[in-house]
């Protein structure tokens, strides 16, 4: 951490330790932080995290970015973060559970993983968690394409300390007004004392667009002033979080469909939809915005026999011009179990036309959905079918 003015800015892992001294003594010597804001609704920013490191010994937040990724700090798994962040790839050092989408703690709601591997980013505070099985009743929040701008707004979100809260139950969120952007970071500030505390490290700022969240940094370090333990003297509420905007192409070439997965097979269907043409059963995600003009969704399909299974996704190109499409697939049972993935490779979809990128048919009796991306952006979850 770098000192400003003779005072700390803090990354926020928080230590769970017992007790109010050993807890202080942790905050001097530990990176740490939460946001100390508004309890969030329940189902509100469903894609944050709560990563328990080391089975209570620290705990930081996160957000989850694909099924089977998550995005956080890596100052949450450095041993001396203030020292350097480099961290080896694979499984974390200490056990480490992800809880995602419970935005009540005392609740069972949402999903809870082991995290089985970490990649971190080579130079900023970034590193994506793989789950050991995907998330399949949470939509995964998309990366922003556009970086902060000074003056803009963002919502800040974590279940670290609050201003009278050591340990909360409940994920809380505040707005930040982004006061400088640098070519790794975002420096914020808390607005109606917002501030960001321990156990907020790795945690989610986002903007919305027309209603939905997109992810532009993760929580890296603050002042923490207001926060339950920090000095009184300390009333700053300044953070500086680590830029996502500019990371899509390392995002999804790490979450990328591994090398062993089958190539999946691209079909042009001109101006015919391809769904009302079929006989089987398409049960589809929204509909989602590429570009101006394009136009996407993914699918699982059943066969009208009721057995065959398989994953696709569609591509609607109004432009006048070939589009350049390349889709990525999984198709997974309701419990989780992956049936397989695809990666349809780069393929022009014609001028007022359709296209699917189709996976390899199964035969499979239980409820099945998918999920997909197309040229990197995220297609959300199909329904059951």
């Amino acid at each position: 951490m770098r000192h400003l003015r003779g005072h700390r800015l803090a990354p926020f892992t928080t230590r769970l330790t017992t007790g109010l001294a050993a807890a202080l003594l942790a905050l001097s010597v530990t990176p740490a932080n939460a946001v100390s804001g508004t309890a969030a609704a329940d189902g509100a920013l469903a894609f944050t995290a709560r990563l328990d490191i080391g089975d209570g010994q620290k705990a930081c937040s996160a957000a989850l970015v694909d099924p089977y990724w998550l995005l956080t700090a890596t100052s949450c798994f450095a041993d001396d973060p203030a020292a350097s962040l480099a961290i080896p790839t694979g499984a974390p050092k200490l056990k480490t559970t992800a809880t995602i989408g419970r935005t009540d703690l005392t609740t069972t709601g949402g999903e809870t993983r082991t995290v089985v591997e970490l990649v971190a980013h080579p130079s900023r505070d970034a590193v994506l968690a793989r789950l050991s099985r995907p998330v399949t009743t949470i939509t995964p929040v998309s990366l922003a394409t556009a970086a902060a701008t000074p003056g803009e707004e963002l919502t800040v979100a974590g279940y670290g300390r609050t201003a009278t809260e050591w340990a909360p139950l409940r994920l809380h969120s505040g707005t930040f007004a982004v006061d400088s952007v640098a070519a790794d970071t975002v420096a914020t500030t808390g607005k109606d004392g917002a501030s960001v505390c321990m156990g907020d490290t790795g945690g989610p700022a986002v903007r919305t667009v027309s209603g939905k969240s997109e992810l532009v940094a993760v929580s890296s370090r603050s002042w923490q002033g207001g926060c339950f333990g920090t000095d009184p003297a300390v009333t700053q509420t300044g953070a500086v979080s680590t830029r996502m905007d500019d990371l899509r192409s390392w995002v999804t070439s790490t979450v990328a469909v591994p090398a062993a997965a089958s190539n999946g097979t691209w079909r042009a269907y001109g101006n015919t939809n391809p769904i009302s043409s079929s006989t089987s059963t398409w049960h589809c995600a929204s509909s989602k915005t590429i570009t101006t003009g394009v136009v996407a969704q993914v699918c699982a399909i059943r066969s009208s026999a009721g057995t065959g299974v398989q994953a696709a996704v569609i591509v609607r190109n109004n432009q006048s011009g070939l589009y350049g499409a390349e889709a990525r697939m999984d198709l997974y049972t309701a419990s989780g179990t992956r049936l397989g993935n695809w990666k349809c490779p780069s393929s022009g979809v014609g001028a007022n036309s359709w296209s699917v990128c189709f996976g390899t048919t199964f035969t499979e009796s239980s409820q099945v959905n998918s999920y997909g991306m197309l040229n990197g952006a995220y297609l959300g979850l199909s329904s059951n079918a």
